[in-house]
């Protein structure tokens, strides 16, 4: 039988996360709170509230039950949900939405957020395993499936890391495009490294045009070695 979207019970799950605590940031005008970045809220008639008084909260929850409430689809909470968040809410839901729904929201959470390999919520392991849970064609569209299936039998792939991010060398984000790997490796530091290595296609677990990105079991990489330093 197939499965199916139990989208109230992932509301159900949406509302308990409203009760997460307004943090603060180093950067004053942001929170980190899962369904807002930003301490103020804003109404029709142009008045604003600030949502970290304690006399706010009420109407602050009130405004966030709202919003799952219009909720019309598992995908809606991919835009919802705030980036930090994004993977913890998917951890706590995803076996409550069909293997479809639950791929494509993994996909837009491993597209939109930049700490995913080294994230707090989700393991590289647990990463792959979801990977792994979900087929081909729930993952990548028409275009990116071409591309996965004509992969070579070994595919040379790279990454690049620097100190800023602090990313690990063997993560799951590799390119076949040195350009790529290149723009990382330099994005935040002047001392980038781009690393090469090499992946079986029979451990490649997706293929996404956007930043020319190849998912890979990262446990399987070999030939790891260091291709260019900024």
């Amino acid at each position: 039988m197939k499965k199916i979207t139990r989208l109230e019970k992932i509301k159900e799950v949406a509302e308990t996360f409203i009760y997460c605590d307004i943090k603060p940031t180093d950067i004053g005008f942001i929170v980190s709170h899962p369904y807002t970045d930003s301490p103020y809220l804003g109404y029709p008639d142009g008045s604003i509230i600030d949502i970290t008084k304690i006399e706010n909260h009420e109407r602050f929850i009130e405004i966030c039950k709202e919003r799952i409430k219009r909720i019309k689809k598992y995908s809606d909470f991919s835009v919802l949900i705030t980036k930090p968040y994004r993977s913890a809410f998917f951890k706590y839901t995803n076996h409550l939405a069909s293997d479809e729904d639950a791929a494509q929201f993994l996909k837009t959470l491993w597209l939109s957020t930049e700490t995913v390999n080294v994230d707090a919520n989700i393991t590289r392991n647990q990463y792959v395993n979801y990977f792994k849970k979900y087929k081909p064609e729930e993952l990548m569209n028409e275009e990116e499936l071409l591309i996965f299936n004509n992969l070579e039998d070994n595919v040379t792939v790279y990454r690049g890391v620097n100190r800023t991010t602090g990313h690990p060398i063997k993560g799951l984000s590799w390119t076949p495009d040195i350009s790529v790997a290149r723009f990382f490796a330099n994005r935040f530091s002047e001392e980038g490294i781009i690393y090469q290595a090499v992946i079986k296609k029979e451990d490649v677990l997706a293929y996404f045009k956007y930043e020319n990105e190849i998912v890979v079991d990262y446990r399987k990489l070999k030939q790891i070695e260091v291709f260019e330093k900024s």
